[in-house]
């Protein structure tokens, strides 16, 4: 008798790629900014539709989100911010999170509520009651001025409402207002100053890397999309530099790579990078989305491919590499990380 075995052999299959957990940073529009209104009557000032003085070009105040008694009359202020999301593509994302992120400054002395605001996108004193629709925070958030040495970044996740707004926006711009939680938002009289502090989007780049912009963070999963735009035909050498056909070489220590081919409407989220010739470099890419920001600012360690994370979305206009000791060195492969 005799047995005989058939194996059928399935073909292979990949895994699937495993999305990874992105971000991206969207920062305010530059007509943020606050608008402060003040009466004898609390209901009469709460409740203007207009204010008596506005800042759209103010850097930051101590006064973005207040509740206060003067004494002889009352004083509340709201900030309103808008944030361009026209760059970011929902296609292949799955959203965990959205979060509006104000730095602390000045003072901390209360909580702060997030709603959509109708402001006009340049704040105006008539902005004061430009704002509509329930709450976006699921509880106020409580203020926070420092963060060790440095201003506190203010994380303020979005509830269910909040997401759904910003996501039906995701072509458009998005318009939030920030206001003082206990008294305005509560309709308590306040007995005396309660102030949440903040910067607007002129504040730049200062207090590097410790950004004090506003800005919208938004959190996702996707699937990781490399790409390499690495030869002469993707930048222009500046300054410093040199391009032999397959890779570039530094001089006095530094390869300067100007106006990119890919970079309108370019947003990536991460660098990846390959060296050989140096201990470690230093790496700065930068725009001029309305102020100059250095969008990557780390520091590599080794020839191998190194990640570092962007600080914020925004087109590409420039990439500075710099051996951190001295020195030249080859680069032999620069790679973006779409977001």
């Amino acid at each position: 008798m005799s047995v005989f075995a058939i194996i059928i052999k399935k073909p292979y299959v990949p895994p699937a790629p495993t999305p990874e957990q992105q971000v991206f940073n969207q920062y305010s529009e530059s007509g943020d900014g606050f608008v402060f209104n003040s009466d004898a009557d609390w209901a009469t000032c709460r409740n203007a539709a207009a204010g008596i003085e506005s800042n759209a070009s103010i850097t930051n105040t101590d006064a973005a989100m207040i509740s206060r008694d003067f004494g002889s009359s009352f004083g509340i202020s709201r900030s309103h911010f808008e944030f361009d999301l026209t760059g970011f593509l929902a296609t292949g994302r799955t959203i965990q999170s959205i979060a509006l992120d104000l730095s602390g400054f000045g003072y901390n002395e209360s909580t702060v509520q997030v709603q959509q605001s109708t402001f006009s996108g340049t704040v105006v004193d008539a902005d004061f009651d430009a704002f509509t629709g329930g709450m976006f925070l699921d509880s106020p958030f409580t203020w926070e001025l420092w963060d060790g040495g440095n201003y506190a970044r203010n994380v303020m996740i979005l509830n269910s409402a909040g997401q759904a707004y910003v996501e039906s926006n995701f072509n458009g711009s998005v318009k939030l207002c920030a206001r003082e939680a206990v008294y305005d938002v509560g309709n308590v009289e306040p007995n005396a100053a309660y102030r949440c502090g903040t910067s607007y989007i002129e504040m730049g780049e200062t207090n590097w890397p410790y950004i004090r912009t506003p800005r919208l963070v938004i959190t996702y999963l996707k699937i990781p999309d490399w790409t390499a735009q690495f030869d002469n035909t993707k930048w222009s050498i500046g300054s410093d530099g040199t391009w032999d056909g397959s890779k570039y070489t530094t001089t006095n220590d530094t390869l300067n790579l100007d106006t990119p081919t890919f970079a309108s409407g370019y947003k990536p989220y991460k660098l990846k990078l390959t060296f050989t010739g140096a201990s470690s470099t230093w790496v700065e890419l930068y725009n001029t989305d309305g102020f100059p920001v250095k969008l990557f600012n780390g520091q590599f360690f080794s020839g191998v491919p190194q990640v570092i994370n962007n600080y914020n979305n925004l087109d590409l206009t420039a990439l500075d590499i710099f051996n951190y000791d001295s020195g030249n060195f080859d680069v032999t492969n620069i790679e973006f990380l779409e977001a």
